[in-house]
């Protein structure tokens, strides 16, 4: 595949620098040298992760729906895609477009310039490449962008719940760590003010019970942040039973696999079914679905419907797998025609993000409900401790009052 080379070079007495969209070095030098000039240095363009501009999905949804308007209008995809790069004002985002430019300007195609703006994933640019070929690249275009839609929907609901139940837990933590660490040594410090040993020896056991009760609550609350970070990690392990066993684990757990396992499945199924939509094989539908999913078990699902695909087996039999419902199952193989298929697909997609989204809003009311037990058990420790202070001061006051008649 031709690749964006950086080439200096002698042109009529005058150094030049220009981008050449070429297969290789050797190339760029025999363009160079066909318009007599003379080659100084080439080197192939790269971009560190730290050199690139990060683009939202709401200017990229944007960028898409401008490039859709542009062939409304009559234009080529390529001379529409030209446009909306040249168009573009702000420096940062036109440097990471900027390649898609120069592969347009070097006689690439459409799908190649969509490849090289770099901000878009192996399935957008599967299915625009479709589209282009086919001669639907506004309807391949509306497809990107319903899938980008939902993506960031889902990713919406996502950080709104790690956010919620990162501060859920960070408080519990708080209001554990202040009591162990802050308020008893201070009562500890404080004591009494008695000189009744049976007062203070009861004082003292006291707070011994409540630091030992409020020992076990920090404890398990570090068990239980070490135990969320022991599981994902093992849950994305790459050894196959490590994470086996732990998708296991997590599929017995109501919310936790409404967490997990419905947000991908939904965001993977209505991928599926708009890039079927997209008059895409669905072999390669499997294959490229397979690559979008961060989770393991999902991802073998659409791997091995992939295989099964090849082997020649019917396409109810490809997809057949645990994760789906037997109603689910049943659905996918009473289809007539892809059509069909691609309504069914995207059905089992909304149906799981319906699941998804009350997982999510389950898991924040559990890790609220948690957070406020720790902390009305922390509050009644507290309470007591101040009540036995409090009696032990009043016991002073009697003494020092009996004291004086």
């Amino acid at each position: 595949m031709p690749k964006i080379f950086s080439a200096t070079f002698l042109e009529d007495g005058k150094e030049t620098s220009r981008d050449f969209f070429l297969p290789d070095a050797k190339s760029v030098r025999a363009a160079i040298k066909h318009t007599d000039g003379i080659p100084l240095s080439i080197r192939e363009k790269t971009y560190q992760w730290w050199q690139r501009e990060w683009v939202g999905k709401d200017y990229k949804i944007r960028f898409l729906r401008s490039i859709c308007l542009h062939t409304s209008a009559g234009l080529s995809p390529e001379n529409a895609l030209m446009l909306v790069i040249e168009s573009e004002t702000h420096t940062a985002r036109r440097n990471e477009i900027q390649p898609a430019l120069e592969v347009l300007r070097g006689g690439g195609s459409f799908p190649e310039a969509i490849e090289h703006l770099r901000m878009f994933d192996q399935t957008i640019v599967a299915v625009l490449s479709a589209g282009e070929k086919a001669g639907f690249i506004r309807e391949a275009i509306d497809l990107s962008v319903q899938h980008l839609e939902q993506k960031k929907k889902n990713w919406k609901i996502l950080t709104g719940g790690l956010s919620a139940l990162s501060f859920d837990i960070f408080m519990s933590v708080s209001s554990v760590a202040g009591m162990q660490y802050k308020f008893i040594p201070w009562l500890a410090e404080k004591g009494i003010q008695s000189s009744d040993a049976a007062a203070l020896k009861h004082f003292a056991d006291e707070l011994n019970t409540v630091k030992n009760i409020n020992s076990g609550l920090f404890i398990i609350t570090i068990l239980f942040c070490l135990a969320i970070v022991g599981i994902a990690a093992v849950f994305f392990s790459k050894n196959k039973s490590v994470s086996g066993f732990s998708e296991r684990i997590a599929g017995r757990i109501p919310v936790v696999r409404s967490f997990i396992f419905d947000g991908a499945m939904g965001e993977t199924f209505g991928l599926a079914g708009r890039m079927l939509k997209g008059r895409l094989r669905l072999d390669m539908i499997c294959k490229l679905v397979s690559s979008s999913s961060i989770v393991p078990a999902v991802r073998r699902l659409w791997e091995e419907a992939h295989k099964r695909l090849m082997a020649g087996e019917t396409i109810g039999k490809a997809l057949k797998s645990p994760l789906l419902s037997k109603a689910e199952t049943l659905e996918l193989q009473a289809h007539q025609n892809s059509e069909q298929l691609a309504n069914i697909l995207i059905y089992i997609s909304d149906e799981r993000n319906v699941f998804y989204a009350r997982g999510v809003k389950k898991m924040i009311y559990l890790a609220l409900l948690i957070s406020i037990i720790f902390s009305v058990i922390v509050a009644l420790l507290g309470i007591k401790l101040l009540l036995i202070q409090n009696e032990g001061l009043m016991e002073g006051f009697k003494n020092i009052g009996s004291g004086g008649f």
